[in-house]
């Protein structure tokens, strides 16, 4: 069993639930978002979460997709920390985030890594993801 495969059955063992890797076309990745994947996976594995920057975010939990509802928080220059919730409350995440780089394009967009950590309470109980993944608009 890969070391992988451990860490994901000590999460679930521990949580009682997964977050798993959105599937295409699922989360907005359009205009401005910020999209992150586990820390410790390769850059095209996909994301676990989205959000628009705005108001709203997505995620996949054991294989259910979740869109959810920014509340609180603070999309910074240099930190991020935020708070989305489902409609029935039964998911809540917390997004905290520091921009570690950025750069710009020659159409203009701004790419700024983050990394940080995703805090993901689902009915009643709560895990804790560390991520990377980017800023763009």
């Amino acid at each position: 069993m890969s070391l992988a495969a451990l860490s994901l059955g000590l999460v679930l063992a521990s949580s009682g639930f997964r977050v798993d890797t959105l599937v295409p076309d699922e989360g907005y990745v359009g205009g401005c978002f910020i999209g992150l994947q586990r820390a410790d996976s390769w850059f095209d594995d996909g994301y676990i979460f989205v959000d628009d920057t705005l108001s709203q975010g997505d995620i996949r939990i054991d294989g259910g997709y979740v869109r959810l509802s920014l509340f609180a928080g603070d999309n910074g220059d240099s930190d991020i920390h935020r708070f989305f919730h489902s409609d029935d409350r039964q998911t809540v995440v917390e997004e905290n985030l520091k921009v570690t780089n950025s750069s710009t394009d020659t159409d203009g967009w701004v790419t700024e890594v983050v990394t940080g950590r995703l805090t993901v309470t689902h009915k009643g109980r709560t895990m804790t993801l560390r991520v990377k993944g980017s800023r763009s608009c």
